[in-house]
Formats: C-alpha cells, structure tokens, sequence
C-alpha cells in the first residue's frame, strides 16, 4: 500500500474515532520503515497500534530487540505472532521463539500468538510451545476468530502469552485438506451467534477495497466500497444503513440462513459448515445479491420493530 495512501486513510480513521488499526499482510514488517512512520502518525492522533507478523525479524532475541524497540517507541501496542504449522514451514521453531522472547521484554506491548489448528490438534500441546521456549504456566489460550483490538483489555493475567486459536477452513491455502482436518458441523445445529466481525473490524487492501469484515476475501455483498473513491465516512454511513450488513451484525449469519431457507426451499443453501466464517460466506455467495437484500431488508425491519438483542454473544 502507498504509504502516503495508509496515512490520508489513518487520518480519516483517526476522525470518525476509530480507535485502533492493525497492520497485516503478506509480512508488514518487510517495510519496516513505512510501519514506523505510520505507527508514529496513529500513535500521535491515539490510536492503538497492532502489527501481525511471524517474526522474521529475530534472528536472535537481542536483534529482535533492536528491531522492535524503535517501533514500541513510536507507539506499537501490541504483537501478534502467527504460529501454527503452516507458517512453521518457512520460519523455525526456535526463531519465532526469539520474536517472543523479544516481543516480551517491553512491558507495554501485548504479546499474542495466533494459532490455526486441524482437528488433530490441541491448542494446549504443551511441546508445541516448548518448542519456542514457553513452559505452560506462561500461556494463557482463547477459542475466538474475533479481532483482538475490539475485545476488551484486561483478561490476559499480566506476563502472560496469550494464544488465540481457531480451527482451520478449507479455503485459501486450507482448500485442498484432507476431509477431516477441518471442523464440519451441519448449519442446521449452528447456533445464531451475533458477529463481532462485520463493519466492526474492517480491513483495507493496497488497491483501496475495503471489505466489510476481516475474513481474508470475502463474497461481493461484504466489498464496503473502495477509499480511492469515496471517503472513510461515506464508507462508514454506506455499511451502517446496510441491511445485510447490519443484520449480520446483530443477528448473525445463521439468522439469514434460516431466513433464506424459510422462504427459498428451492435455494441451494450451505448443509455443512466449518466456522461461523464459512457459514456466512456460503451463504453469501450462492445467493442471488438482490434476494440476498430483499430478505435483509424484511429481517432487519423486524429485528428494529421488536428490537435488537442479539440472540448470542458473538461469532467465534
């Protein structure tokens, strides 16, 4: 991304009162340069900073030092540090070890791993995580796909590494796993959970899309609009007065499945699913855009008239 790009846009977030950005990629830290400057100008307009790396940087833990130390100065907050098996084919074990131990010497910076698991593992496997230098009494482990920096603060006991795991999906680069190695539960036993995600946790792409939620690409219906076009706040206004949008929100995807199903026999509709993710995306995109407002539409207004509590907490 442009940098001079990230930084209008961090200026407009920084407006409307967002409180908190996350850098991500591919690898942020790669332009490391670019991340300070704009650690620095989020910091200064007070924001929290996140960055999502797999900590290349730390060849040593006293060079990851170093390398974090300018960045912790300017204002980075919090680290997260993917861990599981498929970022351990091109870092080792014992390197994202130094990034920890790094990341951990500055008492102000939050320190998570990020975990993907198959069905055969356990996110506790406690030779996992001594594999990178932690004895079980440091970790502590949350089941959760929500962003970190909309939760709130505080549970994780102080010095300790906080885990957040989540089960893998077939898509992406999990889309040819083995049957098996992913959760498959039907939709029909998914419980409506509201989500946490959508207009909630947005991300940005170089090219300017802003997608609605932060689940990797995601189906046309949660594509917010595009920031080389419109401003953040038009954005903004654009996904609260959303009836998908805003329904999913609230209700969850599960409630617009079963809406659809109630109305549509006829409508090929997702039987199975792994997460509350691939539920909503399933339903997404094998439903005809403007079925998928009209019925958003209808279940909003009901959901408005006899009001909003959400039938669960949030979509994990």
């Amino acid at each position: 991304m442009d940098p001079a790009f990230a930084a209008e846009i961090i200026g407009q977030a920084a407006a409307l009162g967002v409180p908190a950005i996350k850098f991500t990629g591919g690898e942020a830290l790669l332009y490391s340069q670019e991340i300070l400057a704009l650690t620095d100008l989020a910091h200064r307009k007070g924001m929290s900073v996140g960055v999502v790396t797999n900590g290349y940087w730390a060849p040593t833990a006293e060079k990851g030092v170093r390398f974090l130390r300018p960045l912790v100065e300017a204002g980075l907050n919090e680290v997260d540090i993917s861990v599981d098996q498929w970022h351990r084919a091109f870092l080792k074990a014992d390197q994202v070890g130094h990034a920890i131990r790094a990341a951990r010497c500055f008492a102000n910076l939050k320190v998570l791993l990020y975990r993907v698991l198959k069905t055969s593992e356990t996110p506790e496997d406690p030779d996992f995580y001594a594999e990178m230098g932690l004895a079980p009494d440091e970790i502590t482990f949350e089941s959760c796909n929500a962003n970190d920096m909309i939760r709130q603060s505080g549970r994780n006991p102080a010095g300790r590494v906080l885990v957040r795991w989540a089960s893998v999906s077939r898509v992406g680069r999990g889309a040819n796993l083995p049957q098996g190695d992913a959760l498959e539960a039907p939709c029909a036993a998914v419980h409506s959970f509201a989500c946490r995600e959508v207009t909630r946790a947005p991300v940005l792409l170089p090219d300017g899309t802003l997608f609605a939620c932060c689940s990797g690409s995601v189906p046309a219906p949660l594509h917010a609009g595009n920031l080389n076009e419109m401003s953040l706040a038009a954005v903004q206004k654009r996904m609260e007065s959303n009836p998908l949008l805003q329904l999913i929100a609230v209700r969850g995807p599960k409630h617009l499945r079963d809406a659809l199903a109630s109305q549509q026999k006829d409508r090929e509709l997702p039987i199975t699913c792994d997460s509350m993710c691939d539920l909503c995306k399933g339903v997404l995109s094998r439903t005809d855009e403007s079925v998928l407002r009209d019925v958003a539409a209808e279940e909003w207004t009901k959901a408005l008239f006899f009001g909003l509590s959400s039938p669960g907490t949030e979509a994990c």
